[in-house]
């Protein structure tokens, strides 16, 4: 074979690109599950899929410049309906679908586009994968290890940082049911990390305690120097297992560990006596009263949603009422005693109630694929030598670590409740100790495919009864276990790894650079959309706090030092407001010309494509404070609330808060406009009861509205619904 400069010159370009590939195997699966800073467009998360974006052209870069014979695919197998890709594809487009036909579309595009880059991003990078599966492996262990770290810090540091904010600051919780939220997680024993809630954390666990319990075992079997360490990494995952309180995360990992075993064990009196243990293990558990009553509990939670979910899947079985439509569509058919939620708790129903049934059959098939192709073999694990990580992942992992938490925003919250007021001290502690983690990880025996297996198993399980695959944090760490799952599987030989890949022709390494650079513009151009939205959201909420704790100082909630910082807070933004809105200096009180001001902006941001109910939100919470500040000028919110109501005229939060206004209005209007003002606010709040009938205080508003226009019929009827609905209803959707 001849060998051309040219060529010359492609190696050590691919040599590169595998270099940087490896970085991303590594940064992306240790990272994922600690970044999430709870909205989508902050700096943090919009980092992060910048990270991916880069990764995806990286992996796009390599797949062309090699040949495709060195591809096997995404561990593609032959037939066709065993191909996770494909399975994968067709759910994405009813997902893209979904989000055109969605009441929130901004956050199920947003909510598909995290989808589509988590899994494309294992998908671009599979040939790196497939030669360093120790990179995905070491990368997924150090993000753990950090994860445990920060469990520890948040038990020791941040929840009492947060019980005595909330014990000397109320204008943190105005809201009852808010207050009553932090209370409830601040007494609660169980532990959320760097997730939104417990359970999700026990989701991310649940993918990983299964590989580094494979990898312990592998130690302690080969009697390596360190297996103590992993050991003990292990014992300490399980405890923060525990430590979620996740019943289902529990229970689907025993479940997802006896199949394992079942498969992996070859006697089957060692089968037997498995299951015998843990039978007997379910059956001594469930005699504890306490643990028994929260499984009764926590099951007839779910039963209520999931009863309202297959009342949604009948109304709309092929279409779905749109992505993130379980939201929305809920209320309406809420059983009287159900709770409150926004999902479904158990994906496969959320998927028929948003995208259709046809769409959840194909999400089906997409896991069974994904399963399939995990599938344990008869062959032996593979065995690597260990190999260095190399140059680029030594220093580029820790370079990006402390760029990621100095300039993106990540973990400064967690950091700033640690001991001495120093984040940035503690910052560097923590990219050390993750650096440490990371060179042990990089030692570790690999796991066995069946590891993998059953760490998949266990999540698709958990996720029959929570809504983890909306979880960004837990969807990214699935792919990165499935692509690892896959590699092992498919390892090659020892003699093929040092075997150089053939170089692609010019056309192909063209059109996959060009595919790569399309990727990367698309996607930094819809985050640089995006962080310019989540700015005008920033400032929004910024306003809605002010004017929140305006309301406290002004009742004598706030004392002097508080009142000051409210003050001064007040008067930045207002003097940033008058800068960027003439109109504004124009009004005479300055609270007014806040509050309209921002109402009016984030009004606008909203409608830009795609429409954000986010800033509808806080729009209208602003328009609450405001109201209740100036009474006398409540009138000037009139046309934003009526706008409002035009875009969204089925969103209940709407329909309430216009309703509320009239009613107001009405109150202090005088002859022909207090009727016509009360029969307004009657209509508005008919809609917003037969959006939530169970929900007695909108029933009470009909009532109010009805007092003012003399329909006693209506007021009757009220009455007697309410009476009836009272001993049924959830303490949530009781009156006051």
């Amino acid at each position: 074979m001849i060998t051309t400069p040219t060529d010359g010159a492609t190696r050590v370009l691919l040599s590169r690109v595998e270099a940087v590939a490896g970085l991303w195997l590594v940064l992306l699966p240790l990272l994922r599950p600690l970044v999430w800073s709870g909205q989508p467009t902050d700096v943090p998360n919009l980092f992060y899929l910048v990270l991916l974006a880069a990764a995806i052209t990286t992996g796009l870069l390599l797949r062309g410049l090699e040949a495709p014979p060195a591809l096997v695919g995404f561990a593609a197998p032959s037939a066709w309906w065993s191909r996770p890709a494909l399975w994968g594809g067709v759910f994405l487009l009813f997902a893209a679908v979904g989000s055109l036909n969605s009441p929130l579309p901004a956050s199920a595009w947003m909510l598909t586009v995290g989808w589509v880059l988590h899994v494309a991003a294992p998908w671009a990078l599979w040939p790196a994968i497939r030669r360093r599966p120790d990179l995905v492996l070491a990368g997924l262990f150090a993000g753990l290890g950090g994860e445990l770290l920060l469990l520890i810090g948040q038990v020791c540091w941040e929840r009492p940082r947060l019980a005595a904010q909330l014990a000397g600051d109320p204008a943190l919780t105005v809201e009852r049911r808010v207050a009553e939220q932090y209370q409830a997680r601040i007494g609660s024993w169980r532990l959320e990390g760097t997730f939104l809630l417990a359970n999700t954390l026990a989701s991310y666990l649940v993918l990983v305690v299964p590989l580094l319990l494979a990898c312990a075992w592998r130690a302690a079997v080969g009697r390596l120097a360190y297996s103590w360490i992993v050991g003990a990494f292990a014992l300490a995952a399980l405890v923060g297992m525990a430590s979620t309180g996740s019943k289902a995360g529990i229970l689907a990992l025993v479940i997802a560990g006896v199949v394992g075993a079942l498969i992996g064990l070859r006697s089957w009196r060692w089968r037997g006596a498995i299951v015998a243990v843990v039978v007997l293990g379910l059956l001594l558990t469930l005699m504890v009263p306490a643990l028994r009553r929260a499984l009764v509990d926590s099951a007839g939670v779910r039963l209520d949603y999931w009863r309202a979910g297959m009342v949604l899947v009948q109304e709309r079985p092929l279409s779905g009422h749109g992505l993130e439509g379980f939201a929305v569509q809920y209320p309406r058919v809420k059983p009287p005693a159900g709770e409150e939620t926004i999902l479904a708790h158990q994906e496969t129903l959320q998927a028929a109630v948003d995208l259709g049934i046809p769409a959840m059959l194909v999400l089906l098939g997409w896991w069974a694929a994904i399963l399939w192709s995990l599938r344990p073999s008869s062959a032996a694990p593979p065995v690597i030598a260990a190999r260095p990580l190399g140059r680029t992942v030594s220093v580029g992992v820790p370079a990006l670590l402390a760029f990621a938490i100095v300039a993106a925003g990540v973990l400064q919250a967690n950091f700033s409740a640690y001991p001495g007021a120093l984040p940035l001290l503690w910052a560097g502690l923590f990219i050390v100790a993750l650096s440490v983690a990371l060179r042990y990880a990089s030692r570790l025996p690999l796991p066995s495919p069946l590891a993998c297996w059953c760490a998949v198993l266990a999540v698709l399980l958990h996720v029959q009864a929570d809504f983890s695959l909306h979880s960004m944090q837990v969807v990214g760490v699935l792919a990165w276990v499935v692509a690892l799952g896959q590699a092992l599987r498919q390892e090659p030989a020892a003699s093929s790894l040092s075997r150089e890949p053939a170089l692609a022709g010019p056309r192909r390494q063209a059109v996959f650079a060009a595919g790569g650079l399309l990727v990367l513009a698309l996607v930094t151009g819809g985050i640089i959309a995006g962080s310019s939205r989540g700015e005008v959201l920033d400032r929004a909420r910024m306003c809605e706090t002010i004017l929140a704790r305006l309301r406290l100082a002004e009742s004598g909630r706030l004392n002097d030092e508080q009142r000051g910082q409210v003050l001064d807070a007040f008067e930045r933004a207002y003097a940033r407001v008058v800068v960027e809105d003439r109109a504004a200096a124009l009004m005479s009180d300055p609270r007014e010309a806040l509050a309209l001001a921002t109402i009016r902006r984030a009004l606008d941001a909203s409608r830009r494509f795609p429409a954000d109910h986010d800033l509808v939100f806080v729009a209208v919470a602003i328009g609450e404070h405001f109201q209740a500040l100036l009474p006398q000028r409540a009138e000037a919110l009139t046309p934003q609330l009526e706008m409002l109501l035009a875009d969204w005229p089925q969103d209940l939060l709407v329909i309430k808060a216009l309703s509320e206004h009239y009613l107001r209005l009405a109150r202090r209007a005088s002859g022909d406009r207090r009727h016509v003002l009360a029969r307004q606010a009657q209509a508005l709040a008919q809609r917003a009861v037969e959006h939530y009938p169970t929900h007695l205080p909108l029933r009470q508003s009909v009532i109010l509205a009805a007092e003012l226009t003399g329909d006693q019929a209506s007021v009757n009827a009220q009455l007697a619904e309410i009476a009836r609905l009272t001993p049924l209803v959830h303490r949530d959707n009781r009156l006051p």
